[in-house]
This record gives structure tokens, C-alpha cells and sequence, in this order.
């Protein structure tokens, strides 16, 4: 190879690097994909469960209150509302007219209201859609009172009332982990903090 051919072949190649280090220089040090967030999200309201002749403690329905809670809060369609008392007054009447009235609800702002109640060991749920006035039950689900099997009774309810709200399946059946960047304290110490649904 002739002192010409190889003084060009070096400058190809060296044009070649700074060109690729030119690129690599412009492109951003990360992929963000943009979601919509809260402003596509449906408001739900989930009543306090109600317990009626049961042997399940407190501690075990606050449990399994908080696991739908995250369910319904973390399933990229619907954002759980604070609970309030006048709410749960409208909920508690025996009347389902009122209970379950759609201009109420949407006086609200909620889009969709969740009133469930333990007897004995059976969970039964009412889940009510105020934008079509629709109401949905799911009867008799068995609870243990053990933590670990009632956990995975509630997540496939959540998934049931993922269902039946948008005609598609639940998280439990998709592989997508639903990502959210916090801007914290713990943030500063970690540039991506995530939280991420555990089954």
C-alpha cells in the first residue's frame, strides 16, 4: 500500500469516528417514552369495606382496603379518589337508587364507585359506573384470613373490575410494569426512581 492510499484510508477512517462521535454527542443520554398521565385518568371511589359478622380483624380489612386501592390507583386507567364521609354516607344506603344515583357521582367528578362488604368470610363488591348508570356484583369470594391468599383474592378482583369497567384484561395478565418518575429528595440521591407493580 502506497504512503497515499494509506494517508486516505487513515483520514476515512478518523472522518468516520468524529462523525459517529458527533452523533453520539447529540443524541440524549436517555429514551423517554411520554405517557399521559392523570389528566386521562378515571376518578374511582372506593367505600371503606364493611364488615358484618365477621372474625376478620381490622388490621386484615385495612389490608386488603389498601391492596385494591393500589390495584385501582396503579393500573394506567383509573386514579382512586380520598375518601370522605359524605360518600360514604351515600354508599351505606340501603336504597340503591340513592346509593348508586349517577347525577350524584358525577356532582363528584367520580366516574366510577366501589361499595364492598365482608360477611363471615365472603367478600361481595358493587361496582358502579356513573357515566353509563350501569352496576356490576361480584358475589361470594372466599377469604382465609390469611394475608398471603386474600392478597391474591383482591388482585384478581382488581382485575375482574379492570374488566369489567374497559373490556380488557387486568395487569396480573399483562407483562407491562407501569413506570412513574418521582421528583423527590430520594430523587436527588438517584436520577430515576420508580415505582414499580409487584405481583
Amino acid at each position: 500500500m502506497s504512503s497515499k492510499t494509506f494517508l486516505y484510508f487513515a483520514l476515512s477512517i478518523l472522518t468516520s469516528c468524529c462523525a459517529a462521535l458527533s452523533w453520539a454527542a447529540q443524541e440524549p443520554s436517555e429514551i423517554r417514552v411520554h405517557l399521559s398521565t392523570e389528566s386521562a385518568l378515571h376518578p374511582i371511589y372506593i367505600g371503606q369495606l364493611q364488615a358484618h359478622n365477621t372474625l376478620l380483624d381490622s388490621s386484615h380489612l385495612n389490608a386488603l382496603q389498601s391492596i385494591l386501592s393500589y390495584d385501582l390507583n396503579y393500573n394506567g386507567q383509573t386514579k382512586v379518589c380520598a375518601h370522605s364521609a359524605q360518600k360514604e354516607q351515600i354508599l351505606l344506603d340501603k336504597q340503591p337508587s340513592v346509593a348508586f344515583h349517577p347525577l350524584t357521582w358525577k356532582s363528584f367528578g367520580i366516574s366510577y364507585a366501589i361499595k364492598w362488604q365482608v360477611t363471615h368470610k365472603t367478600l361481595q363488591v358493587f361496582v358502579f359506573n356513573a357515566q353509563d348508570g350501569s352496576l356490576k356484583t361480584f358475589s361470594d369470594i372466599p377469604l382465609t384470613g390469611e394475608l398471603k391468599e386474600d392478597r391474591r383474592q383482591i388482585h384478581k378482583l382488581a382485575d375482574s373490575i379492570f374488566k369489567s369497567l374497559f373490556g380488557k384484561d387486568g395487569i396480573s395478565h399483562s407483562r407491562i410494569l407501569f413506570a412513574y418518575q418521582v421528583k423527590n429528595s430520594f430523587a436527588d440521591f438517584f436520577p430515576f426512581s420508580f415505582l414499580l407493580k409487584k405481583r
